[in-house]
């Protein structure tokens, strides 16, 4: 978002050759994924989770050069954020807030037809499918859990989160293991073993402070993530070699949420 209008943006890993494929969208814009099968881009535009009667929140599905735009979900008097593809289940998953109350996971065929209702929980921020296991992982208010992707609402704590408020969540399923971002409490960015131990920061930095979603280059060893004041930055694994990509000049009207790598 820049100049409090929403756009989604394209670049190579380094930064460079930097084009917009939309703009002029709200600046509601939150989450993004990409169907690399498909050729497709998944996003989200919500008003606030305070979201009154009156405000609106939807889903958008388009091409990759940003063509053939059209909604797949609309919904007044709720907000939503973090949204995960499932390619091979054939399934896009988000988070539904009505109010300040409990969120709601919800998952749909990718043409936004067949919606379930699947999870009821305070405070869920991140989503990540591992298909591995088929299990999708996600963190609420009291840490992070995980339910099959065929869902019998069996739900698995994995590891307590030490903070009041997450954003994106990346699984590295060959490694045995998730990231996370932390922020309002314990700024940064966390991984941990896929079921749960051996929990550790592996970024705590300046340029880390409001990290709102990230992504993982496994092949390059490096994380991705978008920071609402100061831009995209990305690191190596361990946190170390920290580079900004796309600096924010104003924070106040300009701003970094969803980020999403395709190869």
């Amino acid at each position: 978002m820049e100049n409090n209008i929403g756009a989604i943006k394209v670049a190579d890993l380094d930064g460079s050759n930097v084009r917009v494929i939309l703009t002029g969208l709200s600046d509601g814009i939150r989450d993004i994924e990409v169907d690399s099968q498909a050729a497709k881009i998944y996003w989200v535009e919500s008003d606030p989770p305070a979201a009154g009667a009156d405000d609106s929140a939807a889903i958008w599905q388009a091409n990759l050069n940003g063509s053939g735009a059209k909604k797949i979900r609309e919904i007044n008097a709720v907000s939503i954020e973090y949204i995960e593809l499932d390619v091979l289940g054939g399934k896009i998953y988000w988070r539904e807030l009505a109010g300040l109350n409990a969120g709601m996971i919800m998952r749909a065929d990718k043409n936004g037809s067949a919606i379930e209702q699947l999870v009821v929980a305070m405070g869920i921020y991140g989503l990540a499918v591992n298909r591995s296991e088929n299990r999708l992982y996600f963190i609420n208010s009291l840490g992070i859990s995980s339910i099959p992707c065929n869902p019998s609402y069996d739900i698995t704590d994995v590891t307590p989160v030490d903070c009041l408020a997450n954003g994106g969540l990346e699984l590295d399923t060959a490694n045995g293991k998730m990231y996370w971002t932390e922020w309002a409490v314990s700024n940064g960015i966390q991984r941990a073993d896929l079921d749960g131990n051996n929990k550790e920061k592996v970024v705590n930095d300046v340029r880390c402070t409001d990290p709102f979603d990230l992504a993982l280059d496994l092949t390059e060893g490096k994380i991705y993530w978008s920071d609402r004041n100061v831009g995209i930055v990305r690191s190596n694994l361990d946190g170390t070699g920290i580079e900004i990509l796309f600096p924010i000049h104003n924070p106040n009207i300009d701003q970094a949420f969803g980020i999403v790598l395709y190869k």
